[in-house]
Order: structure tokens, then C-alpha cells, then sequence
């Protein structure tokens, strides 16, 4: 098996399912230690590179979530609700 860049298996082995980003974004954040930083309102990172010229201006988006289930109910035969 290949090996894991160690900021992608942080960021897989810390759990955030959807409305609860906040550990792997801060997990990012601090790999994010070369940018500049800021958090708006909603949670959302933006990390900023100062570019050496009058160059286009380049973004990177994506999604930090990962998907997730809540289990509330075990029953007598083994099957999670």
C-alpha cells in the first residue's frame, strides 16, 4: 500500500462529519501555518499566499466534511437506526 501524506491521514482519522467541521479545520489550519489566515463567520478558512507578481489570481476551494451517520437506536436484533 502507498504511503499516506501525513496531512491527508490527519485530516482522515479526525472525525468531522457535516456541521461538525471544526476539528479538521483546524487540522488544516495549522498545516496552513505558511498563509495567512482568516475564519469568516460560518466557519470557512481562507488562507492567503502573497504571489511575487501581477499574475492572475488562483483559487483552491473544497470541502472539509466527510460523511457521517448518528445512530440512536440499537434494537434486540443487532440492526442500528
Amino acid at each position: 500500500m502507498a504511503d499516506v501524506p501525513e496531512l491527508l491521514d490527519r485530516l482522515l482519522r479526525t472525525p468531522s462529519p457535516s456541521g461538525y467541521e471544526a476539528p479538521a479545520a483546524q487540522v488544516w489550519r495549522d498545516a496552513a501555518s505558511f498563509a495567512e489566515l482568516e475564519t469568516d463567520r460560518i466557519g470557512s478558512s481562507i488562507a492567503r499566499v502573497p504571489g511575487a507578481g501581477d499574475g492572475p489570481l488562483v483559487a483552491i476551494v473544497g470541502h472539509i466534511d466527510e460523511i457521517g451517520l448518528t445512530i440512536t437506536h440499537v434494537d434486540e436484533k443487532g440492526y442500528a437506526w
